[in-house]
């Protein structure tokens, strides 16, 4: 396959690496979401020695994260009425604070 022809979404790979004596995180990715979005973070990337078609960014280590699938909360009915009622209370003072501006 040629570096100017796009991959298939199956074919598209990010690569993110990081050795354990360094401070920065090594991303490659051919992925176009991941190229939009890193691009307008951290300017464009330069092109990946090891794959033609890649682009690469070298990234501060607090840029990288990685989060845990949050878990939905279980309420009580009690739990969830009490909730209900504090956020019509806030939205009642918010349409005051709209109508007297």
């Amino acid at each position: 396959m040629s570096a100017n022809q796009p991959r298939s979404r199956p074919e598209q790979e990010t690569i993110i690496r990081r050795a354990g004596d360094k401070q920065e995180w090594e991303v490659c990715t051919n992925d176009r979401r991941v190229v939009t979005k890193l691009t307008k973070l951290h300017g464009p990337g330069m092109a990946d020695y090891q794959c033609s078609d890649m682009q690469r960014w070298t990234l501060p280590a607090e840029c990288v994260g990685f989060r845990a699938k949050s878990k939905p909360r279980a309420m009580t009915d009690e739990q969830r009425q009490a909730a209900s009622d504090r956020m019509a209370k806030v939205n009642a003072g918010r349409k005051s604070k709209e109508s007297s501006a």
